[in-house]
């Protein structure tokens, strides 16, 4: 089966811009920014006590690099449910970062806050497809039952 998940297009600047998508954590709305770039995906670290009773576990053995170089330390926290259009994921570990400078400078260009990034390992895991023309992501999934 597919799910067309619709996606909300915002310019950044003269010439770019990013794709947003709307998913549920644990029935908690949450808007994430589509990255084909980023590995994982990645949940703000500030929203974790709003979206899952579970503790997030500080990762001793492992940071990651933003955009710029820089190192941040990384944790994880499991999602009972995730919703993104008609897939569910349940039980998954995503990474948690702090996002406040990515939400900093959405603030600057007047734009809206996020609460993570979409990375490649949902996308590669649903086979996706962007259709920049629709504004759609396309997902494919077996329809449990």
């Amino acid at each position: 089966m597919k799910s067309k998940i619709k996606l909300r297009k915002i310019k950044i600047d003269q010439t770019g811009f990013h794709l947003l998508v709307k998913v549920k954590l644990n029935s908690k709305p949450a808007l994430l920014v589509l990255d084909t770039g980023a590995s994982q995906t990645v949940l703000d670290y500030h929203i974790a006590s709003a979206i899952s009773k579970n503790k997030a576990k500080r990762l001793d053995d492992a940071s990651s690099t933003g955009v710029g170089g820089e190192q941040l330390q990384s944790h994880l926290l499991k999602v009972e449910k995730f919703h993104i259009g008609n897939v569910i994921v349940h039980d998954s570990y995503f990474v948690l970062l702090d996002l406040q400078h990515v939400n900093a400078q959405y603030e600057r260009i007047g734009k809206i806050k996020i609460q993570g990034v979409l990375g490649g390992d949902i996308l590669n895991a649903f086979g996706a497809v962007i259709d920049y023309k629709k504004s759609e992501l396309v997902l494919s999934y077996r329809k449990s039952g």
